[in-house]
């Protein structure tokens, strides 16, 4: 069974991945990279075979059909 890259922590992926290497940088540095970039860098690089990455999702623009009327409530003044 396949898991989401999302579903680990950040320090989960730091460590399966060994992304301290792969940045050259030290852990204290690594951890402060946005969790999001760090799973587009794995997908990027290769993924181990049991996990999984998706991106992106459905987007829908919503058109209003009925026209809008605007009616005017306020009392004349004579």
């Amino acid at each position: 069974m396949k898991k989401s890259l999302k579903s680990y922590s950040k320090d989960q992926l730091i460590s399966r991945y060994n992304l301290t290497e792969y940045y050259n940088m030290n852990i204290s540095d690594v951890r402060k990279l946005k969790k999001i970039e760090i799973m587009e860098d794995i997908a990027g690089a290769g993924l181990k075979d049991d996990d999984e990455f998706y991106a992106g999702g459905l987007a829908i623009k919503k058109k209003y059909v009925n026209k809008v009327k605007i009616v005017d409530n306020r009392k004349k003044k004579k």
